[in-house]
């Protein structure tokens, strides 16, 4: 026998491999389209995990700033805080800020007068004086007559904000 004859298969040992590869074309598919469907189901059950998680989050959200817009309509109302706003006396106001902070947990509580100017910061006496007027559509609503509320980013935090005009009793 030299090298170049052929290597003859049976017909059996034909058939047999035949339907070997078969077998394994149609066992690699039923794994594949069992993948395919396994993870279509999980990435179904992710999405609804995450839209319920995200209704969950954002009536948290809204609750707590429905929350803080009584707390600090509440403030605004106050009697004793329009004639302070209105003659700008800043440390008064700064020690209500203070006081009101440290009652209600807030971690901001600050006082402007009609035009923007910071009257009082609990938390950054240093920002008496400077202006917010333009620094936020929120600031610039409240300074329009009406309640608003946002996100404010102050020393790298990120704050939920209610802003609330001073009424007149």
């Amino acid at each position: 026998m030299s090298m170049q004859q052929a290597v003859r298969f049976s017909i059996r040992t034909k058939l047999f491999v035949f339907v070997l590869i078969a077998f394994a074309v149609l066992i690699g598919a039923t794994v594949w389209q069992i993948g395919n469907q396994a993870q279509a189901v999980s990435n179904q059950a992710i999405n609804r995990a995450l839209a319920q998680s995200s209704v969950v989050l954002e009536t948290k959200i809204e609750s707590r700033f429905n929350s803080i817009l009584e707390v600090a309509t509440g403030i605004a109302r106050d009697g004793r805080i329009l004639p302070l706003v209105y003659e700008g006396a800043a440390e008064t106001l700064q020690d209500q800020s203070l006081e009101f902070k440290k009652v209600l947990d807030f971690d901001i509580l600050f006082f402007t007068d009609a035009e923007g100017t910071v009257l009082a910061r609990s938390d950054r006496p240093d920002a008496i004086g400077q202006n917010i007027a333009g620094k936020a559509p929120f600031f610039d609503q409240a300074l329009n007559g009406s309640p608003a509320q946002g996100y404010f980013q102050s020393q790298g935090k990120l704050f939920q904000i209610v802003v609330v005009p001073v009424f007149d009793n």
